[in-house]
């Protein structure tokens, strides 16, 4: 019996240490800085944040004000899976969207949507955009997975507050009415729109834009794109006239361009208009067949150190044009070629100027290596004229050279080739 009381003061010691150790814990939750407590909603997904709200009365509320939702495939999937939601996922998802949003307090700077495939109101979406806009939207992200995708709503074309705006959808409902975004910095479009004068106006009246990416869905036959202050630049589309107009800060131009016309896409004009560039990826497939080989660029291109072209290692006007580019680039340090094949020009000599030194040139990657003559010549000329290469790796294309004897021929033949810097390595990847 004695020992009976010393077990009551053991259990009593446990719970009392167990009550002072869920206090402590409590005090200092409800002790966080605003903006750590901002940072650990942030980080966690828009449900497991409204989760928060049973750690303590303090935390009932903190995230109704989070300052961004966001309402991706993790939050849609989440209601999918919810026993009962699939059965009628797209009025339960809506319900959900329209309480968190009413319930919402203060600003909204950042939304991001990913439109589920089984979400088939678009009257609902167009309500919840609105909301968001009226509640002064900085950085909007919307991603449409159905099809056909949506329209955006014109009231986010009144969206004076946008800094950043992401779109993945259907054609571009800009009314007449529009006046630009003052604010916008960043602008990422994946759109079916065919209409180059509305994207031009779009582009145009975002004086302050710096990264524009466009991909573009429909073909259309000419684009003009203005920006004093755009530094970075992603086009892919179907195109035949590019014009870039008040681009001198442009600092990186990545280019994938399909064109049926060999004599619109002029590479020489339109980097001699992008004196500040510093990285290049042209994965059109120019090749100038029949043009009159560049001998030089307008302007030099000071700053210039990175370029990824995919071109034919057969025709003399892609050729001339690395050239060029070596002769204008003091800082051209790396190159990449993916090579193509270009039957008008297969079976032709190259001519290259003996006297062009390729002296910054560090690191070379040649991709699609097919081992034609004219291929060799170039690998021969750029080997012999970089004085300073590190590094030279050559991809085969594998339909192209097939059995061991033939890369082992190609791999012989490569090793022979005199090479101006001694510290050079030159790697086959088969």
């Amino acid at each position: 019996m004695a020992s009976l009381p010393t077990h009551g003061y053991h259990f009593t010691l446990v719970v009392e240490n167990k009550k002072k150790l869920f206090k402590a814990s409590t005090d200092v939750i409800l002790n966080f800085p605003p903006n750590i407590v901002q940072e650990i909603l942030e980080s966690l997904p828009l449900r497991d944040a409204a989760r928060t709200s049973i750690l303590s009365r303090d935390w009932r509320h903190k995230w109704l004000s989070l300052p961004q939702i966001t309402l991706d495939l993790i939050f849609s999937e989440a209601f999918r899976k919810r026993e009962n939601a699939a059965l009628d996922f797209p009025r339960v998802y809506s319900d959900a969207i329209n309480k968190i949003l009413l319930r919402h307090r203060g600003p909204i700077h950042k939304f991001v949507f990913d439109v589920p495939c089984h979400l088939p109101k678009a009257s609902d979406i167009g309500c919840w955009i609105e909301f968001v806009c009226v509640n002064g939207v900085k950085e909007f992200y919307l991603n449409d997975h159905r099809l056909p995708k949506l329209k955006p709503p014109s009231c986010l074309f009144s969206c004076v507050s946008l800094t950043h705006l992401t779109l993945y959808c259907g054609s571009l409902s800009v009314p007449p009415t529009f006046r630009g975004f003052p604010c916008l910095i960043s602008l990422k479009l994946d759109t079916c729109e065919d209409d180059n004068e509305k994207l031009e106006s779009l582009i145009k009246n975002s004086p302050q834009l710096e990264n524009l990416e466009l991909v573009l869905g429909e073909a259309i036959n000419s684009l003009t794109i203005r920006g004093s202050k755009l530094q970075h630049l992603v086009l892919e589309c179907v195109l035949n006239i590019l014009n870039l107009e008040e681009t001198g800060r442009l600092k990186t131009l990545a280019l994938d361009i399909e064109t049926g016309d060999t004599e619109s896409m002029d590479m020489v004009a339109l980097l001699s208009s992008l004196p500040n560039i510093e990285k290049l990826r042209c994965l059109s497939s120019f090749h100038g067949c029949g043009l009159e080989p560049p001998k030089s660029l307008a302007k030099d291109l000071q700053q210039l150190h990175s370029v990824t072209v995919c071109m034919s290692l057969s025709c003399q006007y892609t050729v001339s044009f690395i050239l060029c580019l070596f002769k204008s680039s003091p800082l051209l340090s790396r190159l990449k070629i993916e090579a193509l094949i270009c039957r008008d020009c297969e079976g032709k000599l190259l001519e290259f100027d003996d006297s062009c030194s390729l002296k910054p040139l560090k690191h070379i990657e040649l991709v699609y290596f097919s081992g034609l003559r004219s291929e060799l010549q170039v690998v021969k000329f750029l080997l012999a004229h970089s004085p300073t290469l590190e590094s030279m790796t050559i991809e085969l294309e594998v339909l192209a050279i097939r059995g061991l004897k033939s890369k082992f021929d190609l791999a012989k033949e490569v090793t022979r080739f005199r090479r101006a810097s001694p510290n050079a390595e030159v790697v086959l990847k088969a």
